[in-house]
């Protein structure tokens, strides 16, 4: 994290990591976090989203790329989720 030439992080292999803890650490240090996170089976897409956009916040900005991967039959409820996601938070 104290890497100035660093701006941002993947992980190859982040569920061996707590994410939220992860992203945290990044956005406090000005660093971004690009890849993907697993999501539990137990949330919904919008939960999923909102949990890691309130990990990932500093000064009103949320360093996080989050990858995200689905089907084209259901682009549209995933980016409408997203959208729910942020306006609850």
């Amino acid at each position: 994290m104290a890497e100035p030439l660093a701006y941002g992080f993947n992980l190859g292999n982040p569920d061996m990591h707590d994410m939220e803890y992860v992203l945290n650490r990044c956005a406090k240090a000005g660093k971004i976090y690009y890849g993907g996170i697993e999501k539990k089976e137990s949330e919904s897409l919008a939960e999923y989203f909102k949990r890691y956009l309130l990990a990932s916040p500093k000064d009103g900005i949320k360093y996080l790329l989050l990858q995200y991967s689905c089907d084209k039959g259901v682009r549209e409820q995933v980016a409408d989720s997203w959208l729910k996601a942020n306006q609850e938070i």
